[in-house]
């Protein structure tokens, strides 16, 4: 078990209010292809079953969203200084695990919107590693490609351009680093 595996079922375990009668009458309410996919999607995702039937009984995208903002927050403000030592693979993990729980695209979207904003915000005022500047590369990409999926292409990359042009996010290096990865990948 990883280190840091307890602090995040820590972290989030006080969120999770779900009783077991609830929960029986969601089942019951199910037909046998339906508890199938629902048992499913949970293998696949590995997430704790309490946290995965706590938001199938009480979808509340909006708690959750904000719940992994804070998450995601907390793994950028990692390291001292003006050193980050933000892991790519943490954030790039909150987020898959907030897609496992199928909010909607619009969700997973501004999600990875406001990862690849903080990042942005963070180096440029703090030294970032590499790897977290890459990520946020593949992370632009997921968001273009999701904004494809959503039909909302048009105001996301409104909001992308708007944060390139800004002062406020990221080095002149890293827009110009993040404009190459967004040509290449409209080529």
């Amino acid at each position: 078990m990883r280190p840091d595996a307890g602090q995040h079922n820590r972290a989030f375990s006080r969120y999770i209010d779900m009783s077991k009668t609830a929960l029986k009458k969601e089942i019951n309410n199910l037909n046998a292809a339906q508890l199938r996919e629902m048992l499913l999607d949970m293998y696949d995702f590995r997430l704790t079953p309490k946290e995965y039937f706590s938001f199938f009984v009480n979808p509340d995208a909006e708690t959750l969203f904000g719940k992994y903002k804070k998450a995601i927050l907390t793994e950028l403000q990692r390291g001292s200084y003006n050193n980050v030592r933000a892991r790519i693979t943490v954030i790039n993990r909150l987020i898959r695990n907030f897609d496992s729980y199928k909010a909607g695209l619009d969700y997973n979207i501004k999600l990875k919107m406001y990862a690849l904003r903080c990042i942005l915000l963070i180096q440029r005022r703090c030294n970032v590693p590499h790897t977290l500047e890459n990520g946020a590369c593949r992370l632009l990409a997921a968001i273009i490609r999701e904004a494809d999926l959503n039909l909302s292409a048009d105001t996301v990359m409104q909001e992308i351009n708007r944060m390139m042009d800004s002062d406020d996010f990221g080095t002149s290096g890293m827009k110009r680093m993040l404009s190459e990865y967004m040509a290449s990948i409209r080529e």
